[in-house]
C-alpha cells in the first residue's frame, strides 16, 4: 500500500509539473489575442472616423493621432501612426498601431483604406436600383 501511494505521488507530481507549463502559456497566448483584438478593433474606428474627413480636417485629425484610453490603458506603450497616401490606386489612408507584447516583442499591426469623394459615390450609385425581377403592376 505504500508503495502504491509513492508511486502515485509521482505520477500526480509529473502531471502537474507538465500541465503547469500549458496553462501559464495558455494565458499568455489569450493575452496577446485579446491586445491583437483591441489593436485591430481601434485601427478600424480610428480609419472609420478619418475616411469621413476630407482636406485640412483629414490633415489634422493625421497629425493629432491618439489612441482611445481604454487601449492606451490596456495595451500600455502604444503608438498610432496614419499617413495619407495619393498614387495611381487612389488616395488612401494607411494607419498602423505598435505596441510592446513583453520586453523585447514589439507588435504592430495596419489596416488602409481608400477615400472616395462624395462626388464619386454620387455618379456611380444607379438612380435607380436593379433588379433581376420583371416590376409589378399596383393594380
Amino acid at each position: 500500500m505504500l508503495t502504491e501511494l509513492i508511486v502515485a505521488a509521482g505520477v500526480l507530481t509529473t502531471a502537474i509539473a507538465a500541465v503547469t507549463p500549458l496553462i501559464v502559456q495558455q494565458g499568455r497566448v489569450l493575452a496577446a489575442a485579446r491586445h491583437e483584438r483591441l489593436a485591430l478593433d481601434e485601427l478600424s474606428n480610428q480609419l472609420d472616423l478619418l475616411t469621413l474627413l476630407t482636406g485640412e480636417p483629414l490633415k489634422a485629425a493625421l497629425a493629432d493621432l491618439q489612441p482611445s484610453v481604454p487601449v492606451a490603458a490596456a495595451l500600455g506603450d502604444v503608438r498610432l501612426v496614419g499617413e495619407l497616401l495619393d498614387d495611381d490606386a487612389g488616395q488612401r489612408i494607411a494607419l498602423e498601431i505598435v505596441w510592446q507584447q513583453g520586453p523585447h516583442r514589439e507588435c504592430r499591426r495596419s489596416l488602409t483604406g481608400w477615400l472616395t469623394s462624395p462626388e464619386t459615390n454620387r455618379s456611380e450609385a444607379p438612380s435607380q436600383p436593379a433588379s433581376d425581377f420583371p416590376a409589378e403592376d399596383a393594380t
